[in-house]
């Protein structure tokens, strides 16, 4: 249950509420023990809540039923009290599911495993930027990777299960030697595989819910945002693989899909460029498509693999309307899947950046156009907003963030915050990438 000015909040922006009574699954929570102090909590709850059109949905258990006489008054308490709102008793059965995955899955798994239905929960670790790790943990617990990482929920068992993140962070790279490399190659995993979770549903556009959005301490895993409100890799994944019109790529059946979940009717042209790791085009297909609304239509098929790709490839994808670009999306692919320690090996990126800063009533606004200068892609390519003390300004919103650049491309990003954020330091945007 949030405060009033989470409602508020929610109602403001249009966010719709999923609400969950005060029962915690079967078996980590007892059923009350006084239904009729329940009950009464409920229906005062029901009658505050009824004023905010964010409601959408009130749930009798998590992951559970409740008691058989609690649900049918909780079901006549909603059919009185609120009869607009729906009402199912658990959160992971009757029309939806739950259950998870709460770990990383490889890529091709979170097209494989769609069930058709809402998909109340799924999750993974998010490990979140260097800045937010050492302010989390003391400089002697940074590296190796232990027991106060596991304080902080990166524990290798339970539903984390954070051996799984480990093995796809090496198959990416080879084993870290240190926390820097750690994560930053652990923000890659983030980006790709929350991207794909949300790919994956739109499929059928059936709707996911993330597992979670937030930490309530310090966490390294299942957040979009951290707890000093920096926004993660996942988070722009996400916000990615969310867009009302979009084009992805299913790993799992080497397809190009336009998706359209609530965009309306649309002709658009997708174009699939592929590069070698070099960042030298080596195919460009098109194709003009005609979707509506609440549509996921495959285009075409991928190429895979390229001649000349030096076992790395880059896959971009541009969604076209009226010679207008709409929306842009970048994977990285090799042979053999999820493999890419040849990247490590070429030179750095050169990216020149040039800054326009502007007050925005309480606040600023900054438009940063990155170059890259280089003849080899930027990859993962972070701006990161911070203050004359070295120090992060926190919270920012960015336009986009850790993104690619093919050599001598250029991209706009733009940020905003408030000016009580800067404590008192001018702003400096820092850059910087993978390579």
């Amino acid at each position: 249950m949030g405060d009033e000015e989470f409602f508020e909040a929610c109602d403001r922006y249009g966010i719709m509420v999923w609400e969950d009574f005060w029962l915690a699954n079967p078996w980590d929570g007892p059923d009350p023990y006084h239904e009729d102090m329940f009950m009464a909590n409920a229906r005062d709850f029901i009658r505050r809540l009824r004023q905010h059109p964010c409601m959408a949905l009130y749930v009798g258990r998590n992951e559970g039923y409740p008691p058989q006489s609690l649900d049918q008054n909780l079901r006549q308490a909603i059919a009185e009290l609120y009869p607009q709102l729906g009402y199912i008793p658990n959160s992971a059965a009757d029309g939806v599911i739950g259950g998870g995955r709460y770990r990383n899955m490889p890529v091709d798994w979170y097209f494989a495993n769609q069930t058709h239905k809402l998909h109340s929960e799924r999750g993974m670790a998010s490990v979140p930027s260097l800045e937010s790790v050492t302010r989390m943990l003391a400089p002697d617990e940074l590296w190796p990777v232990g027991e106060a990482w596991g304080r902080h929920d990166l524990t290798l068992g339970g539903a984390v299960h954070a051996t799984a993140f480990n093995e796809i962070l090496d198959g990416y790279w080879g084993r870290p030697q240190n926390v820097r490399q750690f994560i930053s190659w652990g923000l890659w995993v983030n980006y790709d595989v929350h991207r794909v979770m949300f790919k994956g549903e739109q499929q059928f556009r059936k709707g996911l819910l993330m597992w979670m959005s937030h930490p309530c301490w310090p966490s390294m895993v299942w957040q979009a945002y951290d707890y000093y409100l920096e926004p993660t890799a996942a988070f722009f994944a996400i916000r990615k693989a969310c867009e009302p019109l979009h084009l992805q790529y299913n790993s799992e059946k080497n397809t190009i899909e336009v998706v359209d979940i609530a965009a309306g009717p649309h002709k658009v042209k997708a174009i699939a460029e592929y590069y070698d790791m070099n960042g030298q085009q080596m195919a460009v297909d098109g194709r003009d498509v005609t979707i509506g609304e609440d549509q996921t239509i495959t285009v075409m098929e991928g190429r895979k693999p390229l001649a000349g790709s030096h076992e790395v490839w880059f896959l971009r994808l541009k969604l076209l309307e009226n010679d207008k670009q709409l929306t842009e999306n970048t994977y990285m692919l090799s042979n053999p899947a999820g493999h890419f320690e040849a990247l490590k090996e070429q030179p750095e990126a050169r990216v020149k950046t040039v800054s326009h800063f502007t007050r925005k009533g309480e606040g600023w606004q900054a438009v940063v156009t990155l170059t890259n200068q280089s003849d080899v892609p930027a990859l993962m390519v972070r701006l990161n907003l911070k203050g004359t003390d070295g120090g992060q300004v926190l919270p920012v919103s960015y336009s986009d963030n850790y993104f690619h650049l093919m050599p001598h491309e250029n991209k706009s990003v733009t940020l905003s915050w408030k000016e009580e954020y800067t404590r008192g330091c001018k702003p400096r945007i820092e850059v910087t990438t993978f390579n």
